[in-house]
């Protein structure tokens, strides 16, 4: 393995995580604030602490899957097949309306959503 580098990792400003709260449509508090500068700073640092890894040895993956599934053998077919009933389909909902419709909860409003 390289050795880690020898500059500090930049440390992130509040406007930093303001800018970062704004595109994630937050509005954090002066507590929250320190906070995220926090986390952020030592996900920033595992960051730069990754790119000090010697690869060299290691092969690069197309993609995980290489990993974890046996790409040689067959696979399943991908083709289309034709839609289940629609009772079968009103039979594994949680809940029906009107004997056609699917019940969601409310997400919208006052359906309790966070």
């Amino acid at each position: 393995m390289s050795q880690p580098s020898t500059t500090a990792p930049r440390q992130l400003t509040e406007a930093d995580v303001l800018h970062v709260a704004h595109l994630a449509q937050l509005d954090p508090t002066p507590q929250q604030i320190t906070q995220y500068r926090a986390q952020l700073g030592s996900i920033l640092a595992y960051v730069d602490r990754l790119g000090t890894l010697d690869l060299t040895n290691v092969e690069p993956m197309s993609t995980p899957l290489e990993a974890t599934l046996d790409l040689a053998a067959p696979q399943a077919a991908d083709a289309p097949t034709p839609p289940l009933p629609h009772a079968a389909l009103l039979a594994m909902a949680p809940a029906i309306s009107h004997e056609h419709y699917l019940r969601v909860p409310k997400v919208i409003g006052d359906g309790g959503a966070a």
